[in-house]
């Protein structure tokens, strides 16, 4: 089960963690769906990934172990999550 009061940081500058920036993620009631610093983070059944949507694409992976994104091009984003986050089965 997520839990909703974990905190969850942006992190803009050089890929660490800003506290000012720290933000709490929304989570859909079905537990598939992550709103995160104005991405959608949605569980991809296909890939068994978390996948960052953007314009209506999936653009990054997000990693379950390391909480980073990464791009199709393999290029880390500059946005990462504090702490892993675990799928509720």
């Amino acid at each position: 089960m997520f839990d909703p009061g974990r905190r969850w940081s942006s992190s803009e500058n050089n890929n660490s963690l800003n506290p000012q920036n720290a933000q709490y993620p929304s989570f859909s009631p079905d537990g598939n769906l992550i709103t995160f610093n104005s991405y959608n983070i949605i569980w991809n059944p296909n890939t068994g990934k978390w996948e960052v949507e953007e314009n209506s694409r999936f653009i990054w992976t997000y990693d379950l172990n390391t909480g980073s994104m990464t791009q199709r091009d393999g290029m880390v984003y500059g946005c990462s999550i504090s702490q892993p986050v675990q799928r509720h089965t």
